[in-house]
């Protein structure tokens, strides 16, 4: 007996030209995404090449005179918002972003911090999640900048890609995800765990280089 579909023949025909044309919105998203982070690159280095290194990890930091960085180069050249076609200052940052993370990494070596090798109990399970902090994590690495371990966070949500970087000893206690939900008590503990978990990491990677 001949299998027949369920679904109308027009329905059928329409089901395929959607998925085709879901197809082609993705492939022409891609193209327009890496036809702007290729002009952003060299935005990056008019503005930023000449900074100090440290200076440009300490401004990444601290985010506002990041920012304050890229405002001026707009408000010097208005031109750049259609010619990538980007909404704002922040936007520009989404792009130019990834330049200085990858420029890091060239210079420092970064350590993969993997979730899977956390070795918690059900009740630190439960404590990690009440945080809320990591939902919203892809990755997170160990980077060691001059004597001071920093994470280096992507963070991903509606289409967009951020990086942050962090001082290792800030990351817990200055995010609000954890500062919101967690008692003082709750706080600490996982920061503790945190630093363990990450320090670990680096303890292991140095061993691999042995």
């Amino acid at each position: 007996m001949t299998k027949t579909s369920i679904m109308p023949k027009g329905m059928e025909d329409f089901e395929d030209l959607f998925l085709a044309f879901i197809e082609t919105e993705k492939e022409e998203e891609t193209k327009k995404q890496a036809k702007i982070y290729e002009k952003a690159e060299p935005i990056y280095h008019k503005i930023f090449d000449e900074m100090p290194r440290l200076d440009k990890i300490n401004n990444f930091i601290q985010v506002g005179p990041w920012l304050d960085c890229i405002k001026e180069y707009l408000r010097n050249n208005p031109s750049t918002i259609n010619e990538l076609g980007i909404v704002d200052v922040y936007d520009l940052r989404r792009y130019i972003n990834p330049f200085f993370i990858e420029e890091l990494a060239h210079l420092y070596e970064f350590i993969d911090l993997n979730f899977d090798n956390l070795d918690l109990s059900d009740e630190d399970i439960e404590l990690w999640n009440k945080s809320t902090m990591f939902w919203f994590v892809t990755k997170l690495w160990l980077a060691t900048i001059g004597d001071t371990d920093c994470v280096v966070q992507k963070v991903s949500g509606q289409g967009k890609i951020f990086y942050f970087l962090v001082p290792l000893d800030d990351f817990i206690r200055t995010n609000r995800f954890a500062k919101d939900k967690l008692t003082k008590d709750e706080l600490d503990k996982l920061d503790e765990q945190f630093k363990e978990f990450a320090l670990k990491h680096k303890e292991l990677k140095g061993n691999d280089n042995d």
